[in-house]
């Protein structure tokens, strides 16, 4: 398919990759909808089944760093296609396993591993091959995908507990992502404009430098940066620092224990179900708003704002005791959650360039999910002890400021006006 004037296969690109997320981490992200039932059959306490969601993290961020170069030698097709086949698989395997050992190795292996591939880190990888002109909003549609997932799958998954059993609800949600989703992906998604012979979306601007001087959009950044070289940037420690505490504050332990918090207060398990789907839909307008507000302002400050907003939202969480609240909660934490994602990423490709992007994103991805990982078992850990989640939660306000102030201690580079090409000779 050829672009036009009016078209370009990139937003077709970028359509797939949202959906290769929202079919992957909504897969994955449910896994907090099962605590219970989990407990019930195995006969076993929150802290075991913590540990799961822990190394199944921990997987998933120490699989990044390889995602990332897979990535950038192959491309994300292939790294998403496989994805949703191996997450599929392992997601049947599930329905079928006879002990919590068992539901470790499928979920925590298989599953982190897979899950690993349909991530931010490809979402970020399509966005810089595909996008010269509005990369923030491209990167805005990626990470939705992963809200989207959340805003089905998590009603889905508690829908189908109430209805059947949590093995039934597994199997289903295998057959749909190794029947759907993994021929979609095969089908559709591309690697690189070159396979179709085109060039990125708005390649045809360029930027004009401080001085006046005119140069092909992104010419600067075309550069490679390793690994040991960004290492010795303080800016790279305080993207990675920052995004721990992202990882830490929403997928470890928002994400995983807010069910049965949401149950132990009262709310019945549709009804915190339900909250996280809404939770998901803000998810979208907020990382679009964050891609959008990047695009015209720079990473800097919206990443700083959307960490600062988050330590509130999770403040409230602890006054919450009736539906307005949980309402108004899970608009305001959505706005949040992957919102930190197209600054983080925008602000690896400025700094780094935008071929280094899988490898560096990957390397900081993984400091995400390590902080993800100990979020969710820190969680389980404190609640076994105490009964209560007073001290996580108030914990992750407490670094959601931290990663606030260490974001916007980031150094930006000036950022670029575009103008037309046609300009250029003028």
């Amino acid at each position: 398919m050829q672009p036009t004037k009016r078209f370009h296969y990139a937003w077709i690109v970028i359509g797939v990759t949202f959906f290769a997320l929202m079919a992957g981490m909504g897969v994955r992200s449910n896994f907090g909808v099962y605590i219970k039932p989990l407990e019930a059959e195995f006969h076993t306490t929150r802290e075991p089944i913590s540990r799961i969601n822990f190394l199944s993290l921990l997987l998933f961020a120490l699989v990044q760093p390889v995602i990332g170069m897979v990535l950038d030698r192959y491309g994300p097709r292939v790294v998403l296609a496989g994805s949703m086949l191996l997450a599929g698989l392992g997601t049947v395997g599930l329905a079928y396993a006879p002990s919590l050992f068992w539901v470790g190795v499928l979920y925590a292996i298989v599953g982190g591993i897979a899950s690993g591939g349909a991530a931010v880190t490809a979402g970020t990888s399509v966005a810089t091959r595909w996008f010269v002109k509005s990369r923030g909003l491209a990167i805005g549609i990626a990470g939705a995908g992963s809200s989207t997932g959340q805003l089905i799958f998590f009603p889905l998954a508690t829908w189908l507990l109430l209805k059947t059993d949590w093995r039934f609800s597994y199997l289903l949600q295998g057959i749909l992502m190794a029947a759907v989703a993994f021929p979609l992906v095969a089908w559709l998604a591309r690697s690189d404009p070159r396979d179709l012979g085109i060039a990125p979306y708005g390649a045809d601007e360029v930027p004009v430098g401080s001085a006046g001087t005119v140069a092909p959009l992104g010419a600067a950044r075309e550069r490679r940066v390793g690994l040991a070289e960004a290492a010795r940037s303080r800016d790279f420690w305080l993207l990675a620092m920052g995004f721990f505490v992202c990882g830490y504050t929403s997928t470890g332990l928002i994400q995983f224990h807010f069910i049965p918090y949401a149950m132990d207060h009262g709310f019945h398990a549709m009804e915190a179900a339900n909250a996280l789907g809404l939770m998901g839909a803000l998810n979208i307008v907020g990382t679009m708003l964050s891609g959008r507000l990047c695009d015209r302002v720079g990473n800097r400050i919206p990443l700083s704002a959307v960490y600062f907003l988050r330590a509130l939202a999770i403040l409230f969480l602890l006054l919450v005791r009736d539906g307005v609240m949980l309402t108004v909660w899970a608009m305001t934490f959505g706005l949040t959650y992957i919102a930190s994602v197209p600054p983080t990423s925008g602000l690896t490709a400025d700094l780094f360039g935008r071929l280094s992007v899988g490898k560096l994103f990957g390397w900081i991805f993984l400091s995400h999910q390590v902080g993800a990982a100990l979020g969710s078992w820190i969680g389980g850990y404190l609640y076994d002890r105490t009964g209560n989640y007073v001290g996580a939660f108030l914990s992750a306000a407490a670094l959601a400021f931290v990663a606030s102030a260490l974001s916007y201690a980031i150094r930006e580079s000036p950022r670029a006006v575009p103008v037309p090409a046609a300009a250029v000779g003028s």
